[in-house]
């Protein structure tokens, strides 16, 4: 759908919605956003673009109800009304503060705000949910079938081969610690509130061990430079933090994280990216044999 087809399914739901502009309307790579209002209430409309109309996001809001995570009043046909984060300008994003050199308490942060949404999870029922239930295991093959396709240098295959072999294993080892996860808890889907502190948004929404969520900050990092992504010490160090704070073993953080690096560098279409996510899991793959 192109931008003036959702900006008029925008116009609908507003009205529908009883909703005023509060703001320009603007595009990402996968939705259109348009900050409105209710009332004083400061809101955000979201449509999914067609490449990304699925449910389990917005299910995954309304399952965490607020705790960690933006809050969503209302879901129909791949259009979402939000709670709109308010952003002092004074305040960097965590992207800034990483690109600052400020790592240790960027982690620190994304760790506050996984812990939060882990013990919200803890009284979310994780039976009945298949979507979710077996995103897992799903990944695990998909990534299989995505390296199997081509793509992949014959001398990193067995690597690969050993990530699938792990993440089986690691998915049984751990399903007594299996939670209802964000899935993509990363700088980028972190932001501040004025109101409400540090909040996710953009779940992906998945049952899988807690080492998941926060394995996925150490890899998911694209548009960073490179010295930032590939510095072994940076990997090492957050790995450390993240431990500390979630008591979980460093080398399950680490053996998580390169199982991720695995399964984007499986996924990635487009270059760098592809080699960048094979080359930061030989990094990774260093600490965990």
């Amino acid at each position: 759908m192109n931008p003036t087809s959702l900006q008029n399914k925008a116009k609908q739901y507003m009205k529908l919605w009883h909703l005023e502009p509060g703001g320009e309307p603007f595009n990402t790579h996968f939705c259109f956003l348009w900050p409105c209002l209710k009332g004083s209430e400061e809101l955000m409309l979201k449509l999914l673009s067609e490449e990304c109309v699925d449910d389990l996001g917005a299910y995954a809001l309304k399952l965490f109800d607020g705790h960690g995570c933006i809050k969503i009043f209302e879901n129909e046909n791949a259009v979402q009304l939000l709670e709109r984060v308010i952003t002092p300008k004074n305040q960097p994003s965590l992207r800034q503060m990483l690109l600052a050199g400020n790592e240790d308490t960027v982690t620190n942060i994304i760790c506050d705000v996984a812990a939060r949404l882990h013990d919200y999870a803890e009284t979310i029922d994780k039976k009945g949910y298949p979507a979710f239930e077996n995103k897992f295991i799903n990944d695990i093959n998909d990534t299989a079938t995505n390296m199997r396709k081509g793509g992949i240098r014959p001398p990193d295959m067995p690597m690969f081969e050993r990530g699938l072999a792990l993440s089986r294993e690691l998915e049984q080892a751990m399903h007594s610690d299996r939670l209802f996860l964000h899935g993509d808890l990363h700088h980028d889907n972190i932001l501040y509130s004025a109101d409400r502190g540090w909040v996710a948004i953009d779940p992906k929404g998945i049952i899988a061990p807690r080492a998941y969520d926060y394995a996925i900050s150490l890899v998911h990092m694209p548009d960073l430079p490179e010295e930032t992504i590939m510095n072994p010490r940076r990997i090492e160090r957050m790995s450390k933090i993240i431990s500390d704070k979630s008591g979980i073993d460093q080398k399950t953080i680490l053996q998580f994280a390169w199982i991720k690096a695995l399964q984007l560098g499986a996924w990635a279409s487009g270059e760098p990216y592809k080699t960048q996510c094979i080359e930061l899991a030989k990094i990774i793959d260093k600490f965990i044999t």
